[in-house]
């Protein structure tokens, strides 16, 4: 009886040590010192920190070493890039293509705005919601932007000072001279 007793009594004492030991000595972080090698899945930081895009549903395929998108802060581009592969995300993913130098061949029904061939990083698509070539207005008819200009002023409203939405299959519904 004195055994089990004693058996008891040690079992309680050493769950009791274990349960004291803060769980935040035990853990381990993987990623410290080491940001750039591992896939999202397993970081925890947020866009804001980690600076590298997501995919909804395969948040583990885009390690930071494979893609080089630290030059690319999610402020800056709001969308993921792959450095020579523009083509490996699909419309799904990412919601439009970005295809350097080959901008004609995304018509509006899958990308919904022109890329501003050379100009790309210059015009965030955070501040403008969508891309424009300065100057070159008239190489983007109506038809292809899916946005209203005013009639022979095309330079006199720029992106920066229109900065209004699109109204989706509704362009000419929404006049410049309307809604400012």
């Amino acid at each position: 009886m004195a055994r089990i007793f004693i058996s008891v009594f040690i079992l309680l004492a050493t769950s009791s040590i274990i349960n004291a030991i803060p769980l935040a000595q035990i853990r381990i972080d993987p990623i410290k010192g080491k940001t750039d090698s591992y896939p999202i899945a397993e970081r925890s930081d947020p866009i804001a920190e980690r600076s590298y895009p997501i995919a909804e549903g395969k948040t583990d395929s885009y390690p930071i070493a494979e893609e080089k998108t630290d030059s690319y802060p999610i402020a800056e581009r709001s969308y993921p890039i792959a450095e020579g592969q523009p083509d490996s995300y699909p419309i799904a993913e990412r919601s439009y293509p970005i295809a350097e130098g080959k901008t004609e061949s995304y018509p509006i029904a899958e990308r919904s705005y022109p890329i501003a061939e050379g100009k790309i990083d210059s015009y965030p698509i955070a501040e403008r919601s969508y891309p424009i070539a300065e100057g070159k207005l008239d190489l983007y008819p109506i038809a292809e932007r899916s946005y209203p200009i005013a009639e022979g002023k095309p330079d006199s409203y720029p992106i920066a000072e229109r900065s209004y939405p699109i109204a989706e299959g509704k362009t000419d519904s929404y006049p410049i001279a309307e809604r400012k």
